[in-house]
This record gives C-alpha cells, structure tokens and sequence, in this order.
C-alpha cells in the first residue's frame, strides 16, 4: 500500500478528478473496457444511487486473485498503489471526458468508502476500503452468479460538490466504445418528485408512488404532497430517501394524511362538500382525475376528534373506506409523533 501515492491524491481533487464524480466513474469503467477487448467484447452496468454512490459492475473475468502457499487470496494491489501504466505516464491515454487516465486508485483516494466486489472461476471475494484504506481483508462470499467485478464507492464531498453526474453525459462519453457495452441505471430523484415504496404487486415486485418534493441535499426532501398509497409520512415532513423507495423520517411537518377510498367515484358535489368541511380545519382536499383514492392533507393541530367526525361522516354517505396514512405503524400501534408538534 503506497500512502504517499493516496495522500497526494487526497491533496489535489480538483486534479484528479476534474469534474467530479463522472471522471471516477470513466476511471473504473475504463478496466471493464480492458476486459471487454481481451474478451471480444462485453458489457458493463453504472449505477447512481440516491445517496451519491455509484456501482459499476462488469461480466469479466473479474480482478486476478491468487491464492498464496498460507491459504490466503491476495488480488493486484492497484486500489492502493499507483497502476504504473497510467499513472503520470506522459503516453497515458485519455478517458472520453478528454483528461488522463491515471488508474483506479484515484477512485479509492477520492471516496468516502469503496466496495471491491470480485467473482472469479477459482472464487469469490469482497473488501472494503475507507478514505483509500482497506478496512476489511478479502471476504469470501457465495459464487452465485457470473465473474465479474463490481465497484461500489461514494465520492468524497469534496468530488460531489464538483458537480452531479449527468445520465446524457455517461451515455455520450461510453456510447463510442467498440467492445463495451454499457447501460446507467439512475436511482436518483429528480423534477422534483420521489417515489416512495407503497407495497408489493401480485406478481411480486415493489409497488411504487411518485409524489412531489423539493430536494434539500444529496439524500434529504421535503414531501409537498401526501401521498395516498405510501404510508408513514405526509406533506411537511423531510425524509431521507433510499435507492429502494423506503425513507427515514428526519423531521415531521405537522401534518395528519388521510386516505379515503370510495367503491365508486364520488361526484363533483359529493368531493366539493369534501373540501369545505376540510377547508374549515385548515385542510387540503386532493385526488387524481378519476378520484379512485381521495388524500387529505390537514394540521394535526385541528385535533383528531375534529378530523375524524368529518371523515367518518362524509365515508358513511359516500360508500368509503379510509384510514390514517401516517398515524399508526405496522403493527397499529400510535406512533406519537404529534406529542412533539407544537
């Protein structure tokens, strides 16, 4: 491990990674590109996530991985020591983003944490690096699927705030590769809206619904909308989102959700009578074109006997259903978040 080499990386970000995170991003698919020419060809996966990491993962033959006299798998050092191919090289080829390559490396100094993810024939191994440094030997882990190697790191504040990576930008900077094949996967949030995991479809897979926000910072939104499938927040509330549509609640707005769902679609009359009786608690009425679920966003100041006589009287006259969206937790217990409301 060559610390002189890391701590000078560290010292000059703006250098080793000009423009941010996407010149990371080109350092490592560059070794995908190596291994899809010796290969014929091959393909390649970018993954930005909600939380500023990104995954790139190939279908290689993975990172060359030998097992030593004593038993121990022991990889090519070039996450802790400079690849002497490139870097400062003066015939170092340049990335697609048209600055040097320099090597991997430069990744592992320039990220908060690193995951080294490698699928051989003869095994399977993951590491964890921090600030460059492993803090993990190799791991062993299940051979479940092809070889290949996944990269999975979180650029350092100082790289994110150089600027966020453009989706149009990778595809341009990778869509001229003769022997790579690569696709980016945006997990991100965007145009102001999140999606929030809801539940579970028949066939299985997550369920989602999108609704409006603004974005605070990286991870952290402000909900503007009540959502009526999503349960556990309501418009107010700032959340820290995941790459899963799951979220943690960082501060509450104040702000009861309500879900109503009418067997049949109320008319014009019936939804405006609605949102007169909430108007007067200071409440908001809302609902998709054909009002198949109806979502009431009102202060929890109003009072929950207060809400709840409106709600139950005007359910009882149309044919509907409803419950509290972001009252009671899995298993109905009060989840009390009122009591710190002032």
């Amino acid at each position: 491990m060559d610390v002189d080499h890391l701590a000078g990386i560290r010292a000059a970000p703006e250098l080793f990674a000009p423009g941010g995170a996407g010149h990371l991003i080109l350092e490592v698919v560059a070794y995908a590109e190596e291994e899809a020419e010796a290969n014929g060809g091959g393909r390649c996966s970018i993954t930005l996530h909600a939380d500023g990491s990104v995954t790139v993962s190939d279908g290689g033959r993975g990172t060359a991985t030998v097992v030593d006299g004593q038993g121990r798998a022991v990889k090519k050092p070039v996450m802790v020591s400079r690849d002497l191919r490139f870097f400062d090289a003066p015939d170092a080829p340049c990335l697609p983003d048209g600055h040097p390559r320099r090597g991997i490396s430069v990744v592992a100094a320039l990220s908060e944490w690193l995951v080294h993810t490698n699928r051989r024939a003869n095994g399977s191994w993951t590491q964890r690096y921090e600030h460059a440094l492993p803090v993990t030997d190799l791991v062993p882990i299940a051979a479940d699927g092809p070889t290949g190697t996944e990269v999975h790191f979180r650029p350092a504040e100082v790289v994110r705030a150089m600027g966020a990576v453009q989706v149009d930008e990778l595809l341009r900077w990778t869509v001229s590769s003769p022997h790579l094949s690569v696709e980016v996967n945006d997990l991100r949030t965007h145009d102001g809206h999140v999606r929030l995991l809801a539940g579970t479809k028949a066939s299985g897979e997550p369920a989602y619904e999108v609704v409006p926000a603004v974005r605070i910072s990286e991870t952290e939104y402000e909900i503007l909308g009540s959502p009526g499938l999503a349960t556990g927040c309501a418009a107010g509330d700032r959340v820290r989102m995941f790459d899963d549509g799951t979220f943690e609640i960082l501060t509450r707005g104040g702000n009861v959700c309500v879900a109503i769902y009418p067997r049949t679609p109320p008319d014009d009359s019936a939804f405006a009578h609605l949102q007169d009786a909430f108007e007067k608690l200071a409440g908001l009425v809302e609902a998709p074109h054909d009002k198949r679920f109806i979502v009431v966003t009102v202060p929890v100041g109003a009072g929950f006997p207060a809400i709840q006589s409106v709600v139950a009287e005007w359910t009882s006259g149309n044919n509907a259903e409803w419950y509290y969206g972001n009252v009671y937790d899995e298993d109905d217990r009060p989840l009390g978040w009122w009591e710190s409301v002032s």
